[in-house]
């Protein structure tokens, strides 16, 4: 954990703040802790999201396809769900 700790301790010295209040039974996040937590939000989930994407890539599953429909057109391209299934049969 002594590794952690000095981790932390240099991103606060950078900050200019404390991330965390401590004491010997808690831990809880400051107010700059808290707005950091928010901000890398999203930033995480897109790392992950960008993990996920390599995961797959090396599967040969490059992308993903969303098709829109109405009602009209269902009967019409029925042919074209009906391969993909034959072809991805776990709809991959």
């Amino acid at each position: 954990m002594a590794r952690v700790s000095q981790a932390i301790k240099k991103q606060e010295r950078g900050i200019g703040a404390e991330l965390f209040l401590r004491d010997s039974r808690n831990v809880q996040l400051t107010r700059a802790g808290a707005q950091l937590r928010m901000d890398l939000a999203p930033i995480y989930r897109g790392l992950q999201e960008s993990l996920e994407r390599a995961r797959l890539s090396a599967q040969g599953k490059t992308d993903v396809l969303r098709i829109g429909m109405i009602p009209g057109n269902a009967y019409d391209l029925a042919h074209y769900w009906e391969t993909f299934r034959a072809r991805h049969p776990s709809g991959d």
